[in-house]
């Protein structure tokens, strides 16, 4: 968890969650948007069947999800939604051959799950169908309408999220409260 940034050491604090930033928000859904978009490419380049079932499976359980009234607001409904999100997301790349490049997605992704979860159920979005404008022209193999749905979802989920930060752009840390 150091390693990766998501803690950080403070000697007169301990271990503490690491401070959110303005900064680091849009360095985080850059690089997403740069490495996702990447390996989305890749997987279409190999994808076969088995790729095709996963992000249909995947899809399928998200949309589920996300479709059904929200009865439960509850943190543990939350975190099932966020895991069949990360399952889609990770789906569309999942034939991609670098595993390298999985590795640093799942750490972003690790990273913009903390933005995510700060603003949960905030602002009105179409989740569904900003995902099914990803899925669909994937499924079809239209590489460039897949690849642009991708990153104009992620943009607009940094647009979403940098209105839920402070105006200074820095969430409260250990040493504000």
């Amino acid at each position: 968890m150091v390693a990766q940034n998501l803690v950080a050491i403070d000697p007169r604090f301990g271990a503490t969650v690491a401070p959110i930033s303005r900064a680091d928000l849009y360095d985080t859904y850059w690089l997403r948007e740069v490495l996702e978009t990447l390996a989305l490419r890749r997987s279409m380049e190999l994808g076969d069947e088995a790729w095709r079932a996963r992000m249909t499976e995947s899809f399928e359980a998200f949309t589920q999800k996300t479709s059904a009234p929200p009865e439960d607001t509850t943190l543990a409904s939350a975190l099932d939604w966020s895991a069949l999100h990360r399952k889609f997301h990770e789906a569309l790349f999942s034939a991609c051959d670098s595993l390298w490049l999985q590795r640093m997605l799942a750490t972003l992704y690790d990273h913009s799950e903390r933005y995510r979860m700060l603003s949960r159920r905030q602002g009105t979005r179409d989740t569904v169908k900003e995902h099914a404008r990803t899925y669909e022209p994937a499924i079809a193999g239209d590489t460039e309408a897949a690849v642009a749905a991708l990153g104009a979802h992620l943009r607009a989920t940094v647009e979403l999220l940098e209105s839920q930060l402070p105006e200074d752009g820095k969430a409260a840390t250990t040493e504000d409260t």
